[in-house]
């Protein structure tokens, strides 16, 4: 594995190289394959970052476990203490490092999935870290000239704060849960506030803001008719 990436990178001129992921549960068998590319793709750091979106979606995973990086990357980087999701808080100061980026075909690392890993447990899926790195993502591209960028890192950072606010209601209002893991009340008032005034946002979705914390079930309603996208599965 490391060898065969090892040489690619070099032949290439490549900063990062990317392998894909077998996804694989408890009885060996597999849940999927990501990315699946039929060849190598090689990509300057401008390209790269100027299609952020789709690609790291499509041709190569947000996570470090299958990936080499030259070793200059992480001399002023570091992973954040304390956080879920930590690989993707830094995805984006790692690329922009980079002259070069490549993502390979070759599916070398094996990922293997517990029912009671840390990925499956409840306090995971509510945890305000998802919101949080999505909001670098967009602080970065806001920054940018590159609108798509804009518009796709706002419309996940968004998304992703109805999907956790609505897990939390559900847990919170309807189980009855005294404490809701790492969704603290003050980061969530911090996070509307900033939602609230910021203008590139559609009114509909302020307007779930503003109701979803007196009538979660008016804004869960709201969100499954026009924003199904905001109502995780």
């Amino acid at each position: 594995m490391y060898s065969v990436m090892l040489e690619k990178a070099k032949a290439n001129h490549a900063d990062i190289v990317s392998c894909s992921i077998k996804h694989v549960d408890e009885k060996g068998e597999i849940i999927n394959i990501w990315p699946i590319i039929e060849k190598d793709v090689l990509f300057s750091e401008k390209e790269f970052i100027t299609n952020f979106y789709p690609y790291i979606k499509t041709i190569i995973c947000p996570s470090v476990c299958n990936k080499l990086y030259n070793s200059f990357i992480f001399d002023s980087i570091r992973f954040p203490v304390g956080k879920i999701y930590e690989d993707a808080f830094i995805q984006l100061e790692t690329y922009d490092k980079c002259e070069n980026i490549l993502s390979i075909k070759d599916i070398f690392y094996n990922y293997f999935k517990r029912s009671s890993s840390i990925m499956n447990l409840q306090h995971y899926n509510l945890s305000i870290d998802a919101i949080e790195f999505r909001k670098i993502n967009y602080s970065y591209f806001k920054n940018t000239s590159n609108e798509s960028q804009i518009q796709y890192s706002l419309n996940e950072y968004i998304n992703t704060y109805f999907q956790i606010y609505f897990l939390y209601i559900y847990n919170y209002k309807i189980n009855n849960m005294k404490k809701c893991f790492s969704v603290p009340r003050k980061q969530f008032k911090m996070l509307r506030k900033e939602i609230l005034s910021n203008p590139n946002i559609c009114h509909m979705k302020k307007i779930m803001i503003i109701i979803h914390n007196v009538f979660p079930c008016i804004a869960q309603y709201i969100a499954n008719k026009y924003f199904p996208e905001c109502i995780q599965k």
